[in-house]
């Protein structure tokens, strides 16, 4: 990842994100990143419902809540 790439707490995806699925092309049209950047997750902040996300890359905090709660993370690159 480079400096101008996005990195969002779980918190942050519980204000942006009201779905249960979010996909890259998600936060794109949230205008979050353009075409070339990429999103990391950070653990801060609680998972409430089963999420199946695809990102870049998770922290391994982030990506074990996610699913204790019974959700999924995609990694692409």
């Amino acid at each position: 990842m480079c400096s101008s790439d996005l990195a969002l707490n779980l918190y942050d995806l519980n204000i942006i994100f009201q779905d249960d699925s979010i996909s890259i092309e998600d936060f794109r049209k949230k205008r979050l990143i353009k075409n070339k950047q990429m999103i990391k997750i950070l653990g801060n902040g609680e998972v409430s419902k089963s999420l199946t996300l695809e990102v870049h890359a998770i922290s391994s905090s982030a990506k074990a809540k996610i699913e204790k709660a019974g959700g999924e993370v995609k990694i692409i690159e």
